[in-house]
Parts: structure tokens; C-alpha cells; sequence
């Protein structure tokens, strides 16, 4: 069945019996909730309260703060999760999925945002037409308990004790199971030595732990000495880890806590720490950070800190602002002079190279108009094509309104050229980005943010990056190109962005006006 969403996107949902099992938006399938409530391990849950779940039938999308955690949360508890990933939405009590949705933020950015933003836009609910369109049949209720990662139960299917399916390509919606294997035998001993076996499957060799725990206190020693500085404190954890530590991990190994003996990067700082290092504090739950280095430590003295180079920035800081060059297409009306230079019909020209050949073409034709230097004589091929309607008898231009008139028949157009991509060429002149503030409902502002992919920026990145900046919702919405929705009058932190983190240069930057206005103190009289 052919389907129109609310934005005007055109899908595709596919039926089994009476029930959409699968649709398919932007050449990507998703699941349905019919589908998952049949095989609720095909994505990865995130459980919320029901409450949450509410506002989520309402429109909204799923905040981190509203999802529940069994304990604190660690760089490596979402480790598996990619930015984009399709996961799934269930509610405490009941492991039933209700909602799925696309990851706005890796695992990694989870941990350092410490739990707080959007975590995924949501894309189909129980309860939504997708839903109505079926049988609208109520979720089964599937315990916790039914639902597990530590046994083999894991492995069979909630509700009907089939295999658990890993992914759709594995998903034949065409079996059938008559037989009633809900109650499966399951061997609790058994699990408990499969666990084991698998727990001693990962140990590692003593000798690699010892050559990981030394690695990591020469690279802690290094960035203590030569690369961390008093004025970033307090700085976190995971931070100096990355950005420092990692600097000077040598060529051809990789520096990972979970293979040396301390298993956890707080383990081994509280080591340090114990050792009169370093001092942590915690920053958040389950996010801690360095408030004071000892640099005049007696260990550092003699260290030698090996010579490198500036490598660990994140990716985001290196951005580079596209090399843009204006343009021009060949169109069929200045062919006639343009073929004879080997142009064709949809070549590209500089605006330089559009002046030379016309300049090449006036003076072998010796159209040069003898009594002035700067009039230029029409013969049939350029009146053809610079002469407007009405301008018959003209036979003379000016060097510079013949040159004018000559581009504007030729189509605009700007290249943009990313490091380490190929050219990309757009038709039309470049845009500015574009900054508006709108009123909403209850007298809210929003902030929409245009263009950014003219000069080749990503709109998903910079909205994550404006969410964990602010703390506040952003969300990608798509009009003629996608544009950004923020929460609230941001102009000024989205001026910074685009300014000092993206380089763009402040005149290709509208709206700047619309940034709430600073109260002046009153001074005294």
C-alpha cells in the first residue's frame, strides 16, 4: 500500500493478513509494532515510564533523561549503538515494543551528554495511523523477565518461543508454527555454565593485561607531563582519555582499558588518583572529572615524553569550510559563440573563462568599435544573443554591459570543493545560512536554521551538536532541503557555532539580529 506522511514523503507499507508488518521510507524498511510485538528482540529496546510514553503518542520524541537505566551509565553501556540506528521504545512492566525510532546520538555521545537531550526521533507508535490501518490489536504483555540478554531464553522469541530474529533479511513472514512451544524447558544450570564458558573465553592472557596496565600509565604519564594544561580544568574523564592519552599511544597498537586488569577507565584514575596524580570528583551521575593535576610529581621528572604531533581533535572541531567557486553553465542561447571553443551545452565555465573567450571571440571578429576603445560592435551571432526585445537598432554595448548581458543567459551555478571528496557542483547562486526566530504556541520561540548544506554542513551533526551545547531539543525537518528546529531563541550560541567552530564567514550569515537583546545595567546617576 502507497502512503503520504504528514511531511509530504511518499512509503510504502506491506500488509500480512490483516496487519502492515513492514513499511519502507527513503529505500529503508522498518519495522512495524504488529512485527515487533511477534519478535520483540529485532531492535535494540530502550525502556521509559508510561508516562513518557504519553507524550510520545503526543508527538514528541524520546528524551534521554526519560529512558530507564538498571545502573550507572559507562562509555561502554551503549557502546554497540551508532548514530542512526533503528531502535525500538517499550515501557517499564511490560517488554512489548510501543514506538520505534531513529538514534540521534551514538553511545558514546549518550555518556558524555550525561543522559540529558533527544535520543530519538520517533518514527512510527502504537496508536498512529500505521497502527489503525491493521487489526489495531492491543500489545501482549511480556514480562521482564521473559525478555533476557544472560541466558538462552534470550534466544527464542517472547511470545511464541521462536529463534529471535537479528535482522529483517531474516525475517520470513511467511512461517507458520502450529505446535505450542511457549513453555520451553530451560535449564538453569546449564545456562550458568554457558555463561561461565563464556566469561573465561574473554579473559585475557596475564602477560597482555600487564602490557595493556603499562601502556596505559606511560600514555596517562605523557599527557600528564606534556599535553594537559591547569586552565582546562576541570576537565572529564572521558575527555582526557581521548583527546590525551590516546595522543600518545604508539603506531600499530590500540589503547583499550577493557584489556588491561583495571577493566574501567574510573578504576585506573582512582589509581592515579590514589597515587597523588591527579584528583576526580564527580560531575554528574555517573560522569567525573579532573579538578587538579600534580605535575611536580617525582615520577614525571625524568620522563621523557616522545615528540607528536596534533592528532586527537574530534572529528567535529576539524571541519573545513568547502572551497566555493562561482560558476556558470553553458545554455543553448550562447552556444553559437561558445561551440567554436570546444564548450557544449551543459559545460561549466569560470566567470574568468566567460570574459576571455568573449574578449578572444570581439577581437577576431575585429568588432571593436574604432572611435571608442569601450564600445564593442554587435555582428548577428552576440545581438542574437545580448539584445533584449525592442533593442533592434542597437548595434553598439559597452565592454562591460555586452560581458553582463552575456552571463545572464548562461545558467548560475558555484562548485563546492570538500577536502578529500570530489567537487560537487550546484546549479544556482550559493546561499546564505539563514537564521529565523518564529513564535509558537504559549508565546514559545523556536530557532530554524537554513542552508547549512550549501556550504556543507551536516544539519544532523550541527543540531546534535546546538542539543548537548544549550541542553535544549533540536530536530531536522525537511522543506525544499533540511533545515534545523531549536528550542528557544539560540541565535547567539548558533553564531558562535557557525562562526568559530564552522568558519563561516559572518557576511554569509542572516538573521544575526533576531538574538534576544542584552538588559544594560543602569548606571548610576
Amino acid at each position: 500500500m502507497k502512503i503520504s506522511t504528514h511531511t509530504g514523503e511518499i512509503g510504502f507499507v506491506y500488509f500480512y493478513q490483516r496487519d502492515p508488518l513492514v513499511f519502507e521510507l527513503h529505500k529503508t524498511f522498518y519495522p512495524t509494532v504488529y512485527l515487533l510485538w511477534k519478535h520483540p528482540k529485532l531492535l535494540e529496546p530502550f525502556t521509559t515510564w508510561p508516562t513518557v510514553f504519553t507524550k510520545i503518542a503526543g508527538g514528541a520524541d524520546l528524551m534521554l533523561p526519560g529512558v530507564i537505566m538498571k545502573g550507572d551509565v559507562f562509555p561502554w553501556t551503549f557502546k554497540h549503538i551508532k548514530k542512526g540506528d533503528v531502535c525500538s521504545v517499550n515501557v517499564q512492566g511490560n517488554q512489548s515494543p510501543l514506538a520505534i525510532g531513529k538514534m540521534l546520538m551514538s553511545g558514546l555521545d549518550m555518556y558524555e551528554s550525561a543522559m540529558k537531550g533527544k535520543g530519538m526521533t520517533i518514527i512510527h507508535y502504537y496508536g498512529d495511523e500505521l497502527w489503525a490501518a491493521g487489526s489495531k490489536s492491543e500489545p501482549p504483555l511480556i514480562p521482564s523477565d521473559t525478555v533476557s540478554d544472560n541466558s538462552e531464553a534470550a534466544s527464542y522469541d517472547a511470545e511464541e518461543g521462536q529463534p529471535s530474529v537479528q535482522n529483517l533479511e531474516q525475517l520470513n513472514l511467511n512461517d507458520s508454527n502450529d505446535e505450542d512451544d511457549t513453555n520451553l524447558p530451560v535449564d538453569s544450570e546449564s545456562i550458568e555454565d554457558h555463561n561461565d564458558n563464556y566469561d573465561d573465553e574473554d579473559d585475557e592472557p596475564v602477560n597482555t593485561q600487564e602490557e595493556m596496565d603499562s601502556l596505559l600509565r606511560h600514555c596517562f604519564l605523557c599527557a600528564l607531563k606534556s599535553k594537559v594544561k591547569e586552565k582546562e580544568l576541570p576537565i572529564m574523564t572521558i575527555t582526557f582519555f581521548r583527546n590525551h592519552m590516546k595522543a600518545f599511544c604508539p603506531e600499530g597498537k590500540t589503547l583499550e582499558v577493557k584489556k588491561s586488569s583495571y577493566k574501567k577507565l574510573s578504576k585506573f584514575l582512582q589509581e592515579m588518583q590514589d597515587n597523588d596524580f591527579i584528583k576526580v570528583a564527580p560531575k554528574s551521575k555517573g560522569v567525573d572529572e579532573i579538578i587538579w593535576l600534580n605535575k611536580d610529581h617525582a615520577e614525571l621528572r625524568d620522563l621523557i615524553v616522545p615528540d607528536i604531533t596534533e592528532q586527537m581533535k574530534e572529528s567535529e572541531d576539524d571541519f573545513q569550510l568547502p572551497k566555493i567557486t562561482e560558476m556558470r553553465i553553458v545554455t543553448a542561447a550562447v552556444l553559437p559563440v561558445l561551440k567554436e571553443y570546444g564548450y557544449d551545452k551543459g559545460s561549466t565555465m569560470l566567470p574568468a573563462d566567460v570574459r576571455a573567450v568573449i574578449t578572444d571571440y570581439v577581437k577576431k571578429n575585429e568588432l571593436k568599435f574604432d572611435r571608442s576603445q569601450s564600445m564593442v560592435q554587435l555582428d548577428p551571432v552576440l545581438a542574437g544573443i545580448v539584445l533584449r526585445s525592442g533593442e533592434n537598432n542597437k548595434f553598439y554595448l559597452g565592454w562591460k554591459d555586452l560581458i553582463s548581458r552575456f552571463m545572464k543567459n548562461m545558467q548560475v551555478a558555484h562548485e563546492l570543493k570538500i577536502p578529500g571528496k570530489v567537487p560537487i557542483l550546484k546549479k544556482g547562486p550559493l546561499q546564505n545560512i539563514n537564521i529565523e526566530v518564529q513564535k509558537r504556541a504559549s508565546n514559545k520561540r523556536v530557532t530554524i536554521v537554513r542552508n547549512l548544506e550549501s556550504l556543507g554542513i551536516c544539519p544532523e551533526e550541527f543540531a546534535h551538536h546546538v542539543s548537548v551545547g544549550v541542553a535544549c531539543s533540536t530536530s531536522v525537518f525537511q522543506e525544499t532541503g533540511k533545515h534545523v528546529l531549536i528550542q528557544g531563541n539560540q541565535v547567539n550560541f548558533v553564531e558562535k557555532a557557525l562562526i568559530n567552530k564552522y568558519k563561516v564567514p559572518r557576511r554569509m550569515v542572516t538573521g544575526l539580529e533576531y538574538a534576544p537583546k542584552t538588559k544594560k545595567s543602569k548606571g548610576k546617576r
